[in-house]
């Protein structure tokens, strides 16, 4: 078994490294599955945003939330861009208005993304659970340390 930082060192996981200001320093952390990261390589730098005058492409939308996350700045439940939403299983998706970003919380903020969609194409709530069950069958095979997983389902347990 590893830790986060082990799987990262060893290739198997990605890290996210925000740029941040030299007065800053990062209060959380986020990892990508290789998957994710290829993800983003291939469909997300070429998508567009659904609004009309949204001043963010969707890659930009997801590195911002990136960055506000590593910041330590407040997710707020239920609420556009920051929403943090619990989902069966331990599995949550970081929101932006274009994209959904599906991983889990292995350790107290820290997020590991394994799997990104366009907003445009979840339109059912059963368009979610390939998702879902993608993630959870990801975190069962990475030879992660246990618990893989924060058991904690209430949005300001996680981050």
């Amino acid at each position: 078994m590893a830790t986060l930082e082990h799987l990262w060192t060893k290739g198997t996981l990605v890290k996210f490294e925000a740029n941040l200001a030299p007065h800053e320093l990062p209060h959380r952390s986020v990892y990508f599955a290789a998957q994710f990261d290829e993800w983003i390589e291939a469909v997300l730098y070429d998508e567009w945003s659904d609004a009309r005058g949204r001043d963010m492409s969707p890659y930009e939308q997801v590195e911002a939330i990136f960055v506000d996350f590593v910041k330590g700045w407040p997710m707020v439940y239920g609420v556009h861009k920051k929403l943090l939403r619990p989902e069966t299983r331990g599995i949550w998706s970081l929101r932006t208005p274009d994209v959904r970003i599906f991983g889990w919380f292995p350790t107290l903020g820290t997020f590991l993304a394994v799997r990104g969609a366009m907003k445009r194409n979840l339109k059912q709530p059963m368009d979610y659970r390939e998702h879902i069950d993608h993630v959870a069958d990801f975190r069962d095979a990475l030879p992660l340390d246990e618990p893989k997983s924060i058991a904690g389902t209430r949005p300001d347990e996680n981050a």
